[in-house]
């Protein structure tokens, strides 16, 4: 019996040394290597934005200047307030006479935006919402006005230089309702007129700063 009890205790010892081993070896996990050809999810899922945010928007296209303010309701989405305005004055010399004439506009526009990441430091937006104009022009012998009331789509990307700094491209599609009144000294009393309008403008090159 004295010879039996150490040999009974030793193998006791290698069988809880051999469970707690492979207990721990079981425990560990192994990590799996990241494939070369996906990169880091940090700079493709995810955007420089935060709940709460501010940002401002800013373009010329065709003789107006555009300015937009940005609220950022989650990393994703945001509403905006973008507003345009242009003015022109036009001085004509021909053999009947010369011409001017001066003409103002100015657009507002709200509505819901999307942002969806596409690449490292590159992502695409779309959104949609509402929309209205005032536009006035007059010249030596008439005057005219319009209003324009209707909904807007647009679609445009932005590559972010920093996190603070974008730049980038939009299109935007519309449907509106115009009214229009005229008065001119070659024909007595006012004209009016109404119209219902579809179209797409041209590209326009939109800066970004978010704060």
């Amino acid at each position: 019996m004295t010879k039996s009890a150490p040999q009974l205790t030793l193998a006791s010892l290698r069988l809880v040394a051999s469970i707690l081993s492979a207990r721990r070896v079981a425990g560990q996990e192994t990590p799996i290597p990241p494939s070369p050809n996906a990169p880091p999810s940090s700079t493709v899922d995810s955007l420089p934005f935060r709940r709460g945010q501010w940002g401002a928007e800013f373009g010329i296209d065709d003789g107006t200047l555009g300015l937009g303010v940005l609220r950022f309701r989650s990393t994703r989405t945001a509403w905006q307030l973008n507003t345009t305005f242009g003015a022109a004055w036009i001085q004509t010399d021909s053999p009947f006479g010369d011409q001017s004439g001066t003409s103002v506009s100015v657009s507002l526009r709200a509505g819901p935006r999307k942002y969806s990441p596409i690449g490292p430091a590159v992502a695409a937006y779309v959104g949609t919402g509402l929309m209205g104009a005032y536009n006035w022009s007059e010249s030596d012998d008439s005057r005219r006005q319009s209003w324009d009331a209707g909904v807007f789509g647009e679609v445009g990307g932005a590559y972010f230089v920093t996190p603070r700094l974008s730049l980038g491209a939009r299109v935007d599609a519309w449907a509106r309702y115009t009214a229009f009144r005229q008065a001119a000294s070659s024909f007595p009393g006012i004209q009016r007129d109404r119209q219902i309008s579809i179209g797409l403008s041209p590209v326009r090159i939109v800066g970004g700063l978010y704060f």
